[in-house]
This record gives C-alpha cells, structure tokens and sequence, in this order.
C-alpha cells in the first residue's frame, strides 16, 4: 500500500513477509532497536554498511522499499499523509457498517478507492454494488445484472460454466481466483458474508482488471472485517435486495431516477399504468432491529407484490394501491401491539414515492398522537394545506379527484373543476350551479354525472368537500 501510495517515486519492492498491521512510521536511529510495529525510513547508507546512496529506504523486517528520491523529509510526510489516508478509510468503513443499509454504506465508502464491488445473498439476488461505474465501463455481465438484477440468456449460459457460479455457495477467506468470462474484470477477491451465528448468508465480489495485489488483499481485509461487524451489531439477516435498495435510495434523496422507477417495475412484476401507495408502519417505544426485521416479515402478508424495508426506524411498504389489503392488516395486528399504521394517497409516478412517503409518515404520526390504529393521508390533508410552509409539498397533497379532474380538462378541453367547484361553493345546488356558470339545470346535472363516473367523491362527507375545495383554492382553478 506504501509502494502504491509512492508510486511517483518508482519504488522498488523486495518484500519476503509483508504486515497486515503498522502503527506508524520511526526515523532509523542506531540507538533504538528496530521492532515489528513500525515502518523505518533512512538512507541506503544507514541500513548498508559500505553503501554511500543518500536515496531513500524503507524497511519493516526483511522487507523493504527503494525510492529514487533524496529528499527525506518529503518521503515521510508522504508515508505520513498514506496512514492519515487509510485511517481515516478504514474508520469511515466501520462507521457505515453500523448505518442504515449497512452493505451499501461499505461499498459506497470504497467508491475510487477499489473495486468495483457487488455483493449478493446465496440466490444471487444483489444486496449492493458500486454505483460508480457508467454502463460500458465494466463489461456486459455487469451491466445486465445491475439493470435490471437478471441476465440474457448467452449470460446466464456463460455464467453457469463460471467459476464464479461455482464459489458462491462456499464459505471463502478472501479467495483471490480468475474469471476469464467476466473480461476485462477478470480478476477477483471473494470476501464471505456471515451472520451472527457464522452462517454463510453471501458473498462480497471485488472485481479488478489486473492480477491481485497485495495492497488489495489489505483492503478487502478491511472490508471483510467491516462486514462481519455488521453481524455483531444486528439480530437476524438484515440485508435488503435490490429492489429495496433502490427504494431506500430514493427515500434517503428525496428522489427516483427514470431508469429506476423500469428496474423496479420489472423487478417486481408490477402492471404498468397503475397506481401506487406507501404505507408507513411505526412501532411505538424503541424497537430493536431483530423486532423491526420480524414485524417486516409478518406484514408483509398484508401486500401483495410489495417492497418492503426498514427506513428511520419504521417499516416502509412500497406497492400497487389494490394490494393493499386493509383488513387483513388490521386483523393481523393484535390489540396488544402498539403498532401504528399510515397510509399516503395514491400516485401514479413513482418517482414521487419519496413524497408520498412524507404523506404517509405525516400520516402515522396523526395516528400515533390519536392513539389511532390506522390513519389515511386524506384525514389530517387538510391541516397540511393549510399550515405546510412547502407550497411544492402541497400541490402533491391536494385531493387526487381534483388532481385527476384537472389533468382531464386539461387534455379533453372539459371544465369538469370548474363545475364541481362551483357545486360545492353552491351548497350542492343544482340550480345555482347552473346560474353561476350559465348553462342549463340539465346541463350542470349531466356534468355532475359524468364526473361522478371519471371519479368516485364521497361528496356527502363534509370534510371530503372542505378538502376538495381546499384543493381547488391552491390549484387556482
């Protein structure tokens, strides 16, 4: 690692043990004695009696690096800089093993340092991988994986003569091995990933496009280290799937590219052109990962074809409005239970599910001041047109009938809003109606009608209609 970090000073290595571990970095003085915990740096002179180079060396043991530089001081402040470097990796490296999404925390904090890296349960499904490669820059496996977590078929005929294939059901100790198939990243480390109770759960791949190095060997240690920390820290299996991890990732910046909303609708098998909802699940007091991981499990049956996962310490669903079966999961959750569920409104863009996710936390949090098992979005709606400073916010929670109205007379030249606005303001009067628009009794009948079929108000309820006029005061229509 030395060696890689003085590269501009074309260092020769004759390494015959090499260390895991150096504390620091000691100049050779002939009145200490050299020990197994330091690097010492010095001139050729001073470690070889009869030598007159004033070029620099680095010794540790038997082992040593020669640099074609004079310039003592530069070299150690450059030893000084690669220990303050690595420290300070290794430290961010640990921190993101006790994170949220842990696996992708640690494969994040290896971006340009190695890899690129991907690591997979015993199914093959992907847990985590380097996000910063450009399709193209690593080869076609790679990239029909990533995309969309499966490959053609010539790929997966390739991939089941692979060695790869071969190595993942096997516990390794970082296993350096060849892929030829996989070029130019044909050279590997396998790290193994173990749960609490040392059993095999999946694999970490560090793919290179150049024989293993020693300096890399160092660096999956690390990893594999940081990986098993993650086990220490956590009950029961805690890694996401790749789904997940694309909705975690849009929840945490507020935001889901295009690419990813096709992976997830592909991923899941979800029927295109249909509507979403998140759902929020709290669990009150401070639950412990193992309970989260567990309630998880069990809801889950309350979904069909759903994403589910933990985020800021709450369940999080992701899933088609259908799915949701309400009864059930209300019946699923014994009284017993402070369990506390929020519903958002439905959408049909899912790169707006981070801010349905808002809606459906606003929500659980109205339930869980209530004491309430079970809130809706549309029942505290109000209160947040109302006071929510973010105006951008708000026009994403206004009443989807009115939303749903708007876009049709947009695209049908329609004044439907118009006229179930004006119904209401009127007090439902059909004959009011009628004057305030000028048209025919008949006429505000009909349209009242058609919009019933477009979409189905509850308009007797008194604050379905305050929301909707709400809605309608913040659209300007």
């Amino acid at each position: 690692m030395l060696a890689q970090w003085l590269k501009e000073y074309d260092p020769i290595l004759t390494v015959t043990s090499g260390a895991d571990e150096i504390e620091g970095m000691q100049f050779l003085s002939s009145f200490a004695p050299k020990g197994r915990r330091h690097i010492y740096i010095g001139r050729a002179k001073d470690f070889l009696s009869g030598n007159t180079s004033e070029e620099v060396l680095l010794t540790h043991g038997n082992d040593v690096i020669s640099l074609r530089s004079l310039d003592m001081d530069e070299i150690s402040s450059r030893i000084i800089d690669c220990f303050e470097f690595y420290n300070n990796w290794e430290s961010m490296v640990f921190e993101s093993a006790q994170l949220e999404h842990p696996e992708q925390r640690i494969v994040d904090a290896c971006n340009n340092l190695i890899g690129p890296i991907l690591i997979v349960d015993l199914k093959l499904n992907l847990i985590a991988y380097s996000k910063n490669y450009k399709p193209g820059e690593i080869n076609q496996f790679w990239d029909e994986y990533i995309q969309l977590n499966k490959s053609s078929l010539k790929s997966i005929h390739l991939m089941n003569s692979s060695n790869s294939i071969k190595l993942i059901p096997v516990r390794h100790n970082r296993l350096v091995y060849e892929e030829p198939v996989a070029a130019p990243y044909s050279y590997g480390i396998m790290v193994s990933y173990c749960d609490k109770d040392n059993n095999l759960i999946g694999q970490c791949v560090l793919c290179m496009n150049h024989p293993i190095t020693p300096r890399e060997l160092c660096l999956a240690k690390t990893i594999e280290a940081a990986l098993a920390s993650i086990a220490q820290n956590t009950t029961g299996n805690t890694f996401i799937n790749f789904a997940q991890s694309i909705v975690f990732e849009a929840l945490s910046s507020g935001s889901l590219a295009e690419h990813n909303q096709k992976k997830l609708i592909a991923l899941m098998d979800w029927d295109e052109d249909v509507s979403y909802q998140v759902t929020v699940c709290k669990i009150n007091g401070a639950p412990t990962n193992g309970s989260l991981m567990t309630y998880l499990s069990g809801l889950s049956e309350c979904f069909k074809k759903a994403i589910g996962l933990i985020f800021q310490e709450q369940l999080v669903f992701c899933h088609q409005a259908e799915a949701f079966a309400e009864h059930q999961l209300l019946s699923t959750i014994p009284g017993e239970i402070p369990l506390f569920v929020g519903v958002s409104a439905q959408f049909v863009n899912l790169g707006e599910v981070a801010i349905y996710h808002r809606q459906a936390s606003i929500a659980v949090k109205r339930g869980f001041e209530q004491n309430k098992s079970l809130t809706h979005f549309r029942d505290c709606a109000i209160d947040v047109l109302v006071f929510e400073s973010d105006r951008d916010f708000c026009r994403h929670c206004v009443h989807p009938g009115v939303r749903y109205l708007k876009d049709y007379d947009d695209q049908s030249g329609t004044s439907y809003s118009l006229t179930l606005r004006n119904y209401l303001q009127s007090e439902r009067s059909y004959l009011l109606t009628a004057q305030q628009l000028f048209i025919h009794r008949n006429t505000a009948v009909y349209r009242l009608e058609k919009i019933n079929e477009l979409y189905r108000f509850n308009l007797d309820d008194p604050e379905e209609r305050e929301y909707i006029l709400f809605s309608f005061r913040l659209l300007g229509c």
